[in-house]
Order: C-alpha cells, then sequence, then structure tokens
C-alpha cells in the first residue's frame, strides 16, 4: 500500500507540474529568460528551489556523513560567493538590458563568436553533468523506495520534466518550480523532525573523529582551495545569471539572492547536523544510502509518501532548470541565421530533447558516471578568470578570455591524461590554468593585440 500510495503521489506531482508550468505569461516569452518581468516572490522561490535540488537535500547529507564539517566550509563559501554575486547584480543588469542579451554565452562573449562557442560548450558539459547527477539519485531513490515500479515511475519523471521544459522554457520553469519548493521544505521537515525524536543522539555527535568536525578530513589544502575557488564559481553559474536578468528590476533581483542566501545558510546547517546525526545513529551505512535512513524511520505511509515526494520534487526543481540551461547553451552553439530562418524555440525544443537524449546516454554507457559528474559540474571555473575581469574591467579584444578557456581545458587534459590528480580534484588544475593563462594574456596584451 505504501508503496501504491507514493507511485500515484509521484504521478500526481508530475502532472502538476506541468499544468502549474502551463499558466500562459502576457507579452513576448523567451525561451532562456520567460518575460523578463518576474516578482520577488517568483524569483525568491525559483533561486531557491533550484538551489535545493537532490544535490544538496540528499548529495549534500552524504558529503557530510562522509568527509565531515569540510563540506559546511564549502557551503559557507558559496555564500559568500552568492553575496559577491549580490554586489555585482546592477552592473550585471545594465549590461544585459543595455546590449539585450538572452544568454551568460552572450553577456561574456559581447558578440565574439569563438568565444560565445567555448563558453557554452563549457557551459553544456557543466550542466549537462549537474543535470545527470539528478538522474543518479533519483535511480537510487527509487530502487530503494519503490523497486517494483522503478521503471515506470523513471519515465513518467524524465518525460514529463522534459516536456514542460521543452515547451514552455524558463517560464515553465520558474512556474513550477513554486510547488516544487513547497514540497522540498516538506522533505526539510521530516529530517527535522526525525533527529527531533531521537534528540537525545545528537550529544554524542561531540565523540565524532576530530577530522570530522574541525573540517580538516580533506587536509587544510582543501579548505585552502574552496576558499579561493567556491565564491569565483558562483558568479559564472547561467541559472544565476537567467534569475538575475529574468526579474522585473535590480532591487527585486538582489533581494531575492539575499532571501536565498538567507535560507541556504538555515538549510546548510540543518543538513550538515543531520549527516553528522547519521553517523552516529547508522556509522556502517554506505554514503550514498545514508539519507535514506530518515525514510526508513517513517512509519506512517502518508508522512512516508510526501517525504518521498520532498526529495522527487528536489530532483526535479533543479533537473528542469539545468535542462533548460544545457538546452540554451546548445543553442548558442546554432548559428544564428539558422535561429532566426526556424525560430528561438523550434530550435530551443529541439535542443532540450537531444539533452535529455544525451543524458541518457551518459547515463548508461559511463563506467564512472559519479567522478564524471564532478568533473563536469566543476568545469565551469574555466570561464571564470574571463568573466570577473572583463565585468569589472572590459577590454576591447576578447582574446584573453579565450586564450584562458583553452588553457584551463588543457590543464584538465594534462592532470587527467598522466594521472596527477583524481578526477573530483581536477578542477584544480583546471582554474590555476585558466587563471595563469589569463594573467600571462594581460600582459602581453600589447604583442597580442599587435
Amino acid at each position: 500500500m505504501k508503496e501504491q500510495l507514493v507511485v500515484l503521489a509521484v504521478i500526481l506531482f508530475i502532472i502538476y507540474s506541468i499544468y502549474a508550468a502551463a499558466k500562459k505569461p502576457s507579452g513576448r516569452v523567451s525561451a532562456s529568460l520567460g518575460t523578463k518581468s518576474y516578482s520577488l516572490s517568483e524569483i525568491a522561490l525559483t533561486d531557491v528551489g533550484t538551489a535545493l535540488g537532490g544535490a544538496i537535500t540528499i548529495g549534500y547529507i552524504s558529503l557530510i556523513f562522509k568527509g565531515g564539517l569540510a563540506f559546511l566550509y564549502a557551503g559557507l563559501c558559496y555564500l559568500l560567493g552568492i553575496l559577491m554575486l549580490y554586489a555585482l547584480i546592477p552592473t550585471i543588469r545594465r549590461i544585459s538590458i543595455d546590449n539585450n542579451y538572452n544568454t551568460i554565452e552572450d553577456f561574456i562573449s559581447h558578440g565574439n563568436i569563438h568565444l560565445k562557442t567555448l563558453v557554452a560548450s563549457v557551459n553544456l558539459f557543466t550542466f549537462l553533468g549537474l543535470y545527470v547527477a539528478q538522474y543518479i539519485v533519483l535511480d537510487d531513490l527509487l530502487k530503494i523506495v519503490m523497486p517494483e515500479y522503478y521503471f515506470y515511475v523513471y519515465w513518467v519523471f524524465l518525460v514529463g520534466v522534459g516536456v514542460y521544459v521543452a515547451i514552455y522554457g524558463f517560464h515553465g520553469v520558474l512556474r513550477s518550480d513554486f510547488v516544487q519548493t513547497i514540497f522540498v521544505i516538506c522533505w526539510l521537515a521530516c529530517v527535522s523532525y526525525v533527529m527531533y525524536l531521537s534528540f537525545d543522539q545528537i550529544p554524542k555527535i561531540a565523540d565524532l573523529p576530530k577530522n570530522i568536525l574541525d573540517g580538516t578530513f580533506y587536509g587544510k589544502s582543501f579548505l585552502i582551495v574552496v576558499t579561493f575557488l567556491f565564491p569565483l564559481t558562483v558568479l559564472a553559474r547561467a541559472e544565476h545569471w537567467q534569475r538575475i536578468v529574468a526579474a522585473k528590476d535590480d532591487d527585486t533581483s538582489r533581494k531575492s539572492f539575499l532571501i536565498l542566501a538567507l535560507v541556504m545558510f538555515i538549510v546548510y546547517l540543518l543538513l550538515a547536523l543531520a549527516g553528522l546525526f547519521l553517523r552516529v545513529v547508522s556509522p556502517n551505512t554506505p554514503p550514498n544510502e545514508a539519507p535514506y535512513y530518515f525514510l526508513s524511520v517513517i512509519s506512517n505511509e502518508y508522512f512516508y509518501a510526501v517525504a518521498v515526494l520532498g526529495i522527487i520534487a528536489a530532483l526535479a526543481t533543479s533537473a528542469d532548470s539545468f535542462l533548460n540551461v544545457c538546452a540554451n547553451s546548445m543553442k548558442s552553439l546554432f548559428w544564428k541565421g539558422m535561429i532566426d530562418r526556424f525560430g528561438e524555440m523550434h530550435i530551443y525544443r529541439r535542443c532540450v530533447f537531444a539533452a535529455v537524449i544525451l543524458g541518457q546516454i551518459l547515463m548508461n554507457i559511463s563506467s564512472d558516471l559519479g567522478g564524471w559528474v564532478v568533473l563536469a559540474s566543476s568545469s565551469v571555473v574555466v570561464i571564470v578568470p574571463g568573466y570577473i575581469w572583463e565585468l569589472l574591467k572590459p577590454s576591447e579584444t576578447k582574446i584573453h578570455s579565450i586564450l584562458s578557456i583553452y588553457g584551463g581545458i588543457l590543464c584538465y587534459i594534462f592532470v587527467l591524461s598522466f594521472g596527477l590528480l583524481k578526477i573530483e580534484t581536477a578542477f584544480i588544475a583546471g582554474a590555476v590554468g585558466s587563471i595563469v593563462v589569463y594573467m600571462m594574456s594581460r600582459r602581453l596584451k600589447g604583442t597580442i593585440d599587435g
């Protein structure tokens, strides 16, 4: 009975998400930015909903369970990046609106086709990895909670999300995020309630190993790298740029990011406590299965269905955003003449379905999917130096940004080919290579420009 109830709830949830996405807006709609006139409640909810995806509500608990408070520190560095982005919002909006930029690729390239192609390729690789990550979590979840109906629910979710993202674009993503975010909050409430029931176990967290509690499980070098790189990667994330430009004015956009920072601060603390709590009550559980302990102790079938639906909602609210970014990045790889001939939405919808198919192919052929996802999702670091510098001090030529991206990509390839770094930490080489090449290019500006 419990399993059938969850299946019914998931199907109704996907149907309602499509219905919510289908609400027609007034005026012209862009696949990447919707109406560009969204209110504070709409932007704030989609900001929070996307941030509270499977990588946070499930993956973050697993990371804390495995590596301790090092990842709480990483989360706080991410929040520092949000506050840095908050300060740059007026500049980003002014440049984007004055030049009528519809994608972050347009924003970074400023009309340079070569740079736009490079940035679009990196973003496609990055967000395809993040998109696939949602389905890795979904795959694990369904095999645990509803193995008998796994195939049907997986495909209902895959097709449902793909349909409303393809038909309604960013506007559909934003509209569906409202109900999805509410269910994600229900999942967080279930986590809190389970910890409350076992409150006597929480003081035992103090007895966990020192390197778990002081954040040095991966060494001090990890903390140093995270301090410098994590805040910067936030600035170049396409989904943040979308929501900044889609807001109706600067004030709306800035307030939404302050709300995001406050909510994520609370969530990071809560889920860090949840990860440490699980090390106390279920220390021998594999890290990727640890978060599902919270489901196992819920006896009421209705509460159980709501909790599972909360995880499904977390996956949906991230999967649709990342799929939208993938499709828009893929669309940026087409020549403008092709978009003018067939229409933006025509090309965009085909890109959505191409991204869905490519994601499922990768799910089935990769031997180290988890490592590949980490590599892909962190590859955005190679566009950061050019993005930041051009935002603060634009140059006439874009050769510096182009060379820095090539430098970062080559460093990625070098350290992975010779096994110098693990796939999970290869982003360090990519970031260093990109920064060094960019700085050298700026120093040799006269020679290069000549």
